[in-house]
């Protein structure tokens, strides 16, 4: 399917596309705002938890070294004993003050004392001044470590070297799981700084040069929240702090880093961010432009089926209103239009049967006095033979055979000429569901024989008895021949039902009179209106004709719907 056509012949899907085009410029803005934003808040936030992270291991570097000043004040009278020993509860107790490492020197650089499992601290500091030495374990394994060397009297005179550390990196590490954040220490080397340690990754990186410039210019603290840099890491977010000795020269620089996000595969930054915005907004917007597009166009999809019933001949549907809109004022319209189609049809239909029933009037006059004439000579003739001869012979006999043709050939020429040229209606009010009940009443020694049950139900609401305007004698007519069409429509007997009510909205009442017969052929449904159809083999077809033809000259309607086993016609009169 070609989508440039089928975008052309839906109105929801241009609504749609209009929805979008015209939601994308100020979805670019707002996504632009929205990201700048966020990106600042977050760099922001960013920025101060890494500062308090920083001032954090600062503090835990100073605190170290009070701790081990203080065990170093604390046991020097052991220390400087000649035989020097702990039990494992006092190196466990110590290692819970801060102090994991423990060598003991006289002058000569002979170790004295060295705490279990250490190799070696012989390592210079990893920057003049600074706390920082590596500790080489028995395992071979180098840790940095805060180490705080001091010398001291002992009882013979001599002088020894006390060397108390505490391993910095178990300090880091504590409590499992991943790195809060992570720590790197960068020393002067050639004209940069080189990584010298790293909390978390190995390798020789160097400091950015953005970062390099402004700490060399003076800055106490730089940080780099995007990666402009080479790193195995561009979604750490960096806070860079030199070390200065008394002169301003950088000794070292700490580096603090943070995740921005913690989890794998996520991605950070002003496009991820923008794209995000951008593209969550755009299927809103999509979606939402549909749900409007379906409700807009849901009133004009019914308006095209009630355009199409129309135009199949079916002028009885309407068209639901909803709302006071542009598109419900259009729909009343084609109410309005729709019922006046119906009134037209119904009108024409009425007038054809009138000029046809006219016509047939005037054919019928012309025939009846053609008829009449030679039937009343006939008549009187075989009337007086026939009262000349014997009563039981055989020509009495024909001529009463005569006789009684005769008569009948006249009630047909009269009941023709009734439905031909009805006499004038001699209206007045009067009650239908008497007048039904009155006909169930006529009718049930007939239904009785027939074996046919029946029933009526008046559904009318209100206290006041409804009644409707007409000849009450027409209309009695037109519910005997339905009863009586209904009785031969159930030859081995069932039920005929009498229904009275109101339709909604009408000031009619309508009687709905349905069996359970054989029903009518679908055929010949839509021309049982009219004269000489019948499906009866005696009938001459014009009791249902007439029968329509005295609803509407009273202004009401005749429907009928059939099937087998169940036949409706439902009379409506103006109440």
């Amino acid at each position: 399917m070609n989508p440039l056509r089928s975008l052309n012949k839906s109105l929801a899907a241009k609504l749609v596309l209009a929805f979008i085009l015209v939601a994308v410029p100020p979805m670019l803005i707002a996504s632009h705002v929205a990201t700048r934003l966020v990106n600042n808040a977050a760099n922001e936030n960013i920025g101060r938890w890494l500062q308090e992270a920083s001032r954090y291991l600062f503090h835990t570097v100073n605190e170290t070294e009070g701790e081990i000043s203080a065990v170093h004040a604390l046991l020097q009278p052991r220390f400087a004993k000649s035989e020097v020993s702990f039990s494992p509860e006092e190196l466990l107790a110590m290692s819970n003050l801060d102090v994991d490492c423990i060598v003991l020197k006289d002058a000569a650089g002979k170790v004295l004392f060295s705490s279990p499992g250490l190799g070696s601290l012989d390592d210079p500091p990893l920057f003049p001044g600074g706390p920082f030495r590596w500790v080489t374990m028995d395992n071979g394994e180098r840790e940095l470590a805060i180490v705080a060397r001091r010398a001291l009297q002992a009882e013979d005179g001599g002088e020894r070297v006390l060397d108390l550390a505490s391993l910095f990196t178990v300090r880091l590490s504590e409590g499992g799981g991943e790195e809060p954040f992570e720590m790197r220490i960068f020393l002067p080397e050639q004209g940069g700084f080189r990584q010298a340690y790293s909390s978390a990754h190995a390798g020789s990186y160097t400091l950015p040069r953005a970062a390099l410039q402004a700490l060399n210019e003076g800055a106490k603290e730089y940080s780099v929240l995007n990666a402009d840099w080479t790193d195995d890491e561009p979604d750490r977010y960096f806070l860079f702090t030199p070390v200065r000795d008394g002169q301003g020269a950088i000794l070292a620089v700490f580096a603090v880093s943070a995740r921005m996000f913690l989890r794998e595969g996520k991605i950070s930054g002003y496009h991820a961010l923008f794209w995000s915005f951008f593209v969550s907004g755009t299927l809103l917007s999509g979606c939402t432009g549909y749900l409007l597009a379906r409700r807009l166009t849901r009133p004009v999809r019914r308006l095209n089926q009630g355009v199409r019933d129309i135009a199949s001949g079916r002028f009885t549907g309407r068209v639901d209103v909803r709302g006071s809109d542009e598109v419900a004022e259009l729909s009343e319209g084609f109410n309005l239009m729709a019922g006046q189609l119906e009134l037209m049809q119904r009108e024409s239909v009425r007038s054809a049967r009138q000029e046809r029933s006219l016509m047939l009037g005037e054919i019928a006059l012309g025939f009846a006095h053609e008829i009449r004439n030679p039937l009343l000579v006939i008549k009187t003739s075989a009337e007086l033979v026939h009262g000349k001869l014997p009563e039981e012979g055989k020509e009495s006999r024909l001529l009463g055979f005569v006789v009684e043709e005769v008569a009948r050939i006249d009630t047909l020429v009269t009941e023709f000429l009734s439905f031909a040229k009805p006499a004038p209606l001699k209206l007045d009010y009067f009650r239908l569901d008497s007048l039904a009940r009155d006909v169930l009443e006529l009718s049930a020694a007939e239904f009785a024989a027939r074996g046919i049950t029946s029933s009526f139900s008046d559904e009318t609401p209100g206290p006041e008895v409804p009644r409707v305007l007409g000849e009450e004698n027409k209309i009695r007519q037109v519910l005997l021949n339905l009863a009586l069409n209904a009785m031969d429509a159930m030859p081995q007997g069932g039920a005929l039902s009498l229904r009275l009510y109101r339709p909604e909205n009408q000031a009619q009442l309508c009687l709905e009179v349905a069996d359970s017969g054989v029903g009518i052929p679908p055929e010949l449904l839509p021309t049982i209106h009219l004269p000489f159809i019948s499906t009866k083999k005696s009938g001459l077809g014009l009791g249902l004709a007439k029968a329509y033809a005295i609803i509407e000259d009273h202004g009401g309607s005749i429907t009928c719907e059939s099937a087998p086993g169940r036949t409706v016609f439902t009379v409506c009169l103006n109440a």
